[in-house]
């Protein structure tokens, strides 16, 4: 597991220095913890009767609260960031156990208002649970394969300020566990649950007021051509080997705005497991006898130098046929200087993962 854990989380730690560290000298620190009560939510029917009973977590967190030095900030209604680190009893500990997580965290303003601010905050880091599939000393966990996963989290919150530096946040939380289909089986876990925590903001009422920013901050560039090599990881069924997956990519993008980017481009795939299964049935194997390629249209939410990625695709040559037409790829690049970027994304079908993929690439 070390193979996925360790590049994920150097990807985690590049993203630090284009986020926390650089609104640390135009923002204010602040710390903050929350109450957690949680519910696994059965979405395959053999989970119900492993999930009755409800878990408990907590979560610690240390953020900046941006002043909009940077255009990104001053676009997304002055942004917080940080990192934070979580721990949840799940609920059956003699299936699930416990969960410790260390994250990064974005949370934005969505409205203002009686009776106090409405945020939406993304997480994302790595997690360790304790229990998982493992025979045969837990064979009851057929959801979660490795100790090793990604954390997901989307937590919708009230910030109501109790004077100057404390604010109350009530709220309501969606978490997601999965390895990524590194290793079978992966069904994941999906928890539900109410929480409430409480913010300390240490400096005075003034760090809500936005700086003007940079008057020669160049904007994104208008349209982009990048050009990315990704690899992967993936188990087909427990038990079966891992198998190497290597992506090429070709995506040509427009910027709509200064938040989003929209374009397309093309997919050529090859991974070890199609290549067994074509060796298994022709005696005169070539390259293109395994390999895929797609068609696909992208979105990108353009944060800095930071952009979620979000790609829909459709294969239109397979020299092995795939399990469903159509696949889908969500994720993080980042740019880390002028031509170079670094990609993490998840490659799946109907939304049920394929593999994680780590790239690095061009743009132009």
């Amino acid at each position: 597991m070390y193979r996925i854990a360790f590049p994920m989380v150097c990807f985690f730690f590049l993203l630090i220095p284009y986020g926390m560290q650089a609104g640390i000298r135009s923002g204010q620190l602040f710390a903050g913890g929350q109450y957690h009560l949680m519910r696994i939510w059965p979405h395959h029917p053999d989970m119900r009767p492993h999930t009755g009973a409800y878990g408990h977590g907590l979560e610690m967190v240390v953020g900046v609260q941006s002043r909009g030095e940077n255009r990104w900030e001053r676009l997304y209604n002055l942004p917080s960031y940080g990192v934070g680190f979580f721990y949840g009893e799940l609920g059956n500990p003699g299936v699930f156990g416990q969960a410790r997580s260390g994250f990064l965290f974005l949370e934005m303003v969505t409205a203002e208002g009686f009776p106090g601010e409405r945020r939406i905050k993304y997480s994302l880091g790595l997690a360790h649970l304790s229990e998982y599939y493992n025979p045969p000393h837990n064979t009851g966990n057929e959801f979660i394969g490795t100790p090793w996963n990604v954390h997901f989290n989307l937590n919708y919150s009230l910030s109501v300020a109790l004077g100057e530096h404390i604010r109350l946040r009530p709220g309501l939380s969606f978490s997601h566990f999965s390895n990524g289909a590194y290793k079978k089986p992966n069904r994941g876990l999906n928890i539900l649950d109410v929480n409430l925590g409480v913010n300390y903001h240490p400096g005075t009422s003034q760090w809500e007021d936005p700086l003007p920013g940079h008057p020669d901050e160049p904007a994104p560039p208008r349209q982009q051509w990048l050009w990315i090599y990704s690899h992967g990881l993936m188990q087909r069924a427990p038990g079966d080997p891992r198998y190497h997956a290597r992506t090429i990519t070709l995506n040509y993008t427009r910027s709509s705005g200064l938040k989003n980017r929209w374009g397309g481009g093309v997919d050529i795939f090859w991974d070890d497991h199609a290549r067994e299964e074509t060796a298994s049935q022709t005696h005169h194997m070539h390259f293109y006898d395994y390999m895929r390629t797609g068609l696909f249209v992208s979105h990108d939410i353009l944060f800095g130098r930071l952009s979620v990625l979000i790609n829909l695709g459709t294969y239109v040559y397979a020299g092995h046929e795939p399990d469903q037409p159509l696949y889908q790829r969500i994720g993080l690049r980042v740019a880390l200087g002028r031509h170079i970027v670094a990609n993490l994304s998840l490659k799946a079908r109907f939304l049920r993962a394929d593999y994680a993929e780590l790239g690095l690439g061009l743009a132009f």
